[in-house]
């Protein structure tokens, strides 16, 4: 069988099973309900007419020729009809052998009917007894239906209540069910048609699935997923073609540098060590792109070995500022620091605390207009101390906000500078941050500056 087919039929059996499942609880609730608590109103009605019909008679005292008659209608009713006086003994007709075992309380209180129920070795029996008078004195009309009569009835019943819903319910679940499966079909069709062509390398394939149920999320997750892949192959081109470029500008300045020197353009000693000097500085920035490189795989793969130790934040960030002080003179930056609590401690790795700090300083001292303010803000939240450096730069893209600080990822208004322009001095930071367990964020305002934000938990002495 085709699987289209066979996933169709799959699917709208499960619907008709549910609705048949439904029904056959309702027909055994149906039969236990009428069985248990009800007189079978076919049969209580037959015996109300024979009643109406013997109710002249009994009322003239002419009972003893209704021997007969009596044996006629219990036949015709499929049971037994019988008079009884009010203390239960039997005037005319012949009970059945399971009156004998009631337990109907004679004389009856003051209502029409009463049901009593006995059990045959087969099954139960219906007996009903409705007053009468004979000559003006109370009497009882009773009358005992066998098994088999209460069973026909109810199957009778049974069916006219089960055969119409039946119907009506199949007849909708079908069409349900069909519609259903059309379009969880077409559904799964275009995610497996943008699914292949995407594997075939059409990326701008995307589906058109649209909803909440569970199909439609996973068509969303298959756009998100796609997006997210373009835009990591994208930020993966532009990173290689900046990793190249900067590979290539130190590498070219080191053969040209020894062209130079195997031409013989240095006269003297001062002149080779000044030549070997810059030879020295492009080797340095040569090793310092491949280690950001290689510490940030290290990074990634859980590596990376991080050494805690408990740092008072507030005296750290005293020392990162004298580091930096040089830069902010030769920009005329003022460095302004607000210290919202009376607790710095945190458990950190000395070296890569001071690396990923000292990353997030000097972006934003390089995106910082000149005689701008820097704002470093420590507070205390939740048993979290928490470190905002802020700028007035340019700011960032909202739609850029979510790449921050992801691997190959570079701003067209963020540049690393620890790493050269590569993408990766942001992403190390966010690395190192996340790997001694902290927390990094960021927020920005296109033309009023970016907040970076680190977070870590308290610690004691």
């Amino acid at each position: 069988m085709n699987k289209k087919y066979y996933f169709a039929l799959r699917y709208l059996l499960s619907h008709i099973s549910v609705v048949l499942l439904i029904l056959l609880l309702l027909l055994t609730y149906h039969i236990y309900i009428i069985s248990k608590y009800k007189v079978p109103p076919i049969i209580f009605k037959n015996l109300v007419s024979v009643h109406d019909y013997l109710a002249p008679r009994l009322e003239q005292g002419d009972i003893k020729e209704l021997s007969v008659t009596f044996d006629v209608i219990g036949k015709s009713l499929g049971g037994n009809v019988w008079l009884s006086d009010t203390n239960g003994n039997t005037l005319i007709g012949t009970p059945s052998q399971n009156y004998f075992n009631t337990a109907i309380p004679f004389p009856l209180p003051d209502q029409k009917t009463q049901l009593a129920t006995c059990n045959y070795f087969d099954g139960t029996s219906r007996i009903v007894v409705i007053k009468v008078n004979i000559q003006g004195q109370p009497a009882y009309l009773v009358a005992d239906f066998g098994y088999s009569t209460v069973t026909a009835f109810l199957w009778q019943r049974s069916r006219d209540f089960i055969a119409t819903p039946a119907i009506i319910g199949l007849l909708i679940a079908t069409l349900l069910g069909f519609f259903m499966y059309n379009r969880l079909r077409l559904n799964i069709a275009d995610i497996t048609k943008a699914a292949k062509e995407f594997a075939s390398g059409n990326y701008a394939i995307r589906t058109k699935v649209s909803g909440n149920d569970e199909i439609a999320r996973l068509g969303q997750t298959f756009n998100t997923m796609a997006d997210t892949i373009v835009h990591t192959q994208q930020t993966r081109r532009e990173f290689f073609s900046n990793i190249a470029h900067e590979l290539k500008t130190p590498l070219a300045n080191i053969q040209c540098i020894t062209e130079s020197l195997q031409d013989g353009i240095a006269t003297n000693d001062n002149e080779r060590h000044q030549y070997f000097n810059m030879i020295n500085d492009e080797t340095a920035k040569l090793n310092r792109i491949v280690t950001n490189i290689l510490d940030l795989e290290r990074i990634e793969t859980q590596q990376y070995h991080f050494s805690k130790q408990l740092i008072d934040l507030k005296e750290f960030l005293f020392q990162q500022e004298q580091n930096i002080r040089p830069l902010l003179h030769k920009k005329e930056l003022t460095l302004t620091k607000q210290f919202n609590t009376t607790n710095y401690f945190i458990l950190a790795d000395p070296i890569n605390l001071a690396r990923s700090i000292e990353n997030l300083l000097v972006n934003a001292i390089k995106f910082s207009p000149p005689t701008a303010t820097i704002n470093l803000v420590l507070t205390e939240q939740e048993k979290q101390l928490s470190l905002s450096i802020s700028d007035h730069g340019p700011g960032i893209p909202e739609s850029e906000i979510p790449f921050i600080g992801k691997r190959f990822y570079q701003s067209q208004q963020l540049h690393s500078f620890s790493a050269g322009g590569t993408g990766l001095g942001l992403a190390i930071a966010r690395s190192l941050i996340t790997g001694m367990g902290g927390s990094f964020e960021v927020s920005s305002i296109q033309g009023q500056g970016t907040t970076f934000t680190i977070s870590f938990s308290m610690a004691h002495r």
